[in-house]
């Protein structure tokens, strides 16, 4: 157990407060682009002013980036294509390639739900400000209307619309598997390719009208991308697991002649 929490203490140390850094970032930036909505629609006094301050806004443009950003942040730490060696970091850790895996795709996954209630939380805050300032007369009315009608504020806050509820969880577990993919199996040819397909879903949550048929649909289809890639961490785990120790010496003993010289030079001044 010691060595799955050395795991977490070295994914957080990597790379926990650049990800809540850029959560920050992308927080700000919404809340920005909802006061330039917000002086657009001052003549408005009601929730519809809210609804259309929060729907002209571009907030879900920042949060699409953020997530992006975020994807690759986490995997940076992990991924050999970009110049780090994690496997030199893991292998200090005496825990093998399977548990390292597992113990970072909780970790990604865990900042995706931490992502999820920063984002929930910027559309409440900016709402809520709203609301005081303008002197809504139902105020709370208003939020929950807001919430139903605005796409990516339903998203974040589904409240009795399971199906969207369920398509949410499995885009966080696909975000968060696709970071470790990336950092643990793929390269950065195959980037594009994964981030594309996550931009396509991402996008697809903005939609106001709540379908349970294409709620369903995409749901399915952030299962095939999460399973996609969970298929690639398996497959670079699937090397047979030495006891670490073992694959930690197993570096080549004399990488180059000299080495060989100097070895052999050791020896016989041992005998």
């Amino acid at each position: 157990m010691k060595e799955n929490i050395s795991v977490l203490k070295l994914a957080i140390r990597n790379s926990f407060r650049w990800a809540m850094a850029l959560m920050g970032v992308t927080a700000a930036i919404q809340c920005a682009l909802f006061a330039i909505a917000q002086a657009r629609m001052a003549a408005w006094q009601d929730g519809q002013g809210l609804e259309a301050a929060l729907s002209i806004s571009g907030m879900p443009l920042a949060a699409l980036a953020g997530a992006i950003a975020l994807q690759v942040l986490l995997a940076l730490p992990w991924s050999e294509a970009f110049g780090s060696h994690p496997r030199a970091s893991l292998n200090r850790l005496d825990v093998t390639n399977k548990k390292a895996a597992v113990w970072i795709c909780v970790y990604d996954v865990a900042c995706f739900v931490i992502f999820w209630a920063v984002q929930l939380a910027v559309y409440i805050g900016t709402s809520a400000y709203y609301l005081y300032v303008t002197r809504a007369e139902y105020p709370i009315q208003v939020l929950f209307l807001a919430s139903w009608r605005v796409g990516y504020f339903h998203t974040l806050l589904p409240l009795s619309d399971m199906a969207r509820l369920a398509w949410v969880l499995t885009v966080v577990l696909m975000l968060g598997l696709t970071a470790a993919n990336l950092g643990l199996a793929q390269t950065k040819r195959e980037m594009p390719v994964v981030l594309a397909g996550n931009v396509v879903i991402i996008v697809n949550m903005w939609e106001d009208a709540s379908v349970v048929f294409f709620d369903i649909a995409f749901m399915v289809l952030s299962l095939v991308f999460a399973s996609a890639s969970a298929a690639g961490i398996c497959r670079a785990c699937k090397r047979k697991d030495e006891p670490p120790k073992e694959r930690r010496n197993k570096k080549s003993e004399f990488p180059n002649y000299g080495d060989r010289l100097l070895a052999e030079k050791g020896r016989g001044k041992a005998s």
